[in-house]
């Protein structure tokens, strides 16, 4: 990967993140728990052009800040607790590993926690718990059971709020009362836990063999690109107004069957911003008809909705 500091962040800094990624080590695996619940066109095109990939040192800042919250865990640890610990498991022939920050043990039983430096957004927005998260901690947990004879009693993130406001706090009681808040996380089934992980493997394993025959990777979903503002209008047929607007096709549908015939669906993409941060866009071909379909679009602006 090739470093910059376009930012001018301090040499000690600098050193620090540099060094921070330099001590990751997964260990002998296909793939960890965070590459493996990850799209598997941006692991793959991460892992082809990991070399040519730059990244500025700025946006690896709050990864620091997570560093410091899990030296904070091994200072707090008490002997009921294993942090930090990477774990081991085969599935399917597939070498997977992951590190859980704490287990915290109570006899035959655990409870793990999952520490996230992250903003005040991703607790508040529709309290809605983030997928990637839920999908995180329970493979972590298929892990601890696959190697200790101990039973997952309990799944928590712990958001550490890099952006909280005090003052906000204060203002508004649905604010995040304190810089730390316990998300609570489902706890799957032992069954769906596995079938999950075979279901991810399966895809990373299409991706590797799609490459390695020539073909095109499996593209992006709608969830992997973290699309906003994507809508369904129902509109004339051959008419350019949108008679009305929905966020779901469904809605959409039974609108179009209401008006009777002559309506037509169309369906308008959505901005898919996680494409401005996976760091393989500028190596990915769908990124690039992303770019070129919305460069065309922008030649036919949408017009609004006709009065009704």
């Amino acid at each position: 990967m090739i470093r910059t500091n376009d930012h001018g962040l301090p040499e000690t800094i600098a050193r620090a993140l540099i060094k921070k990624e330099a001590e990751y080590n997964a260990g002998k695996v296909n793939a960890s728990v965070t590459t493996l619940i990850q799209s598997p066109r941006i692991a793959l095109l991460r892992k082809l052009h990991y070399k040519d990939i730059v990244r500025d040192l700025s946006e690896e800042f709050y990864a620091l800040l997570g560093s410091g919250v899990h030296h904070l865990l091994e200072m707090g640890k008490t002997d009921d607790m294993v942090v930090e610990e990477r774990l081991f498991m085969n599935i399917d022939g597939w070498n997977i590993s992951g590190g859980v920050d704490v287990q915290q043990i109570d006899g035959d039983e655990v409870d793990i926690l999952d520490y996230k430096v992250t903003s005040t957004y991703s607790v508040t927005k529709d309290g809605d718990v983030k997928p990637e998260w839920v999908s995180q901690t329970n493979l972590y947990a298929l892990l601890v059971e696959a190697n200790k004879p101990l039973k997952v009693r309990s799944l928590t993130i712990i958001c550490v709020l890099r952006d909280w406001q005090s003052t906000m706090a204060k203002r508004d009681p649905l604010y995040p009362q304190a810089p730390l808040v316990k998300v609570p996380i489902p706890l799957w089934s032992r069954a769906r836990q596995l079938d999950y992980a075979r279901e991810r493997i399966a895809l990373h394993r299409q991706a590797e063999f799609d490459h390695n025959m020539g073909e095109e990777i499996e593209r992006c979903t709608v969830e992997d690109r973290w699309v906003r503002n994507e809508a369904w209008t129902v509109q004339k047929v051959g008419g350019k107004r949108a008679l009305k607007v929905f966020n779901n096709p469904v809605d959409a549908l039974e609108f179009q069957h209401s008006k009777g015939s002559g309506y037509e669906i169309i369906h308008r993409p959505g901005k898919s911003t996680r494409c401005d941060y996976c760091g393989v866009s500028s190596f990915c071909s769908q990124y690039r008809d992303e770019i070129s379909k919305e460069e065309t679009d922008d030649g036919n602006p949408d017009l609004p909705p006709e009065e009704t």
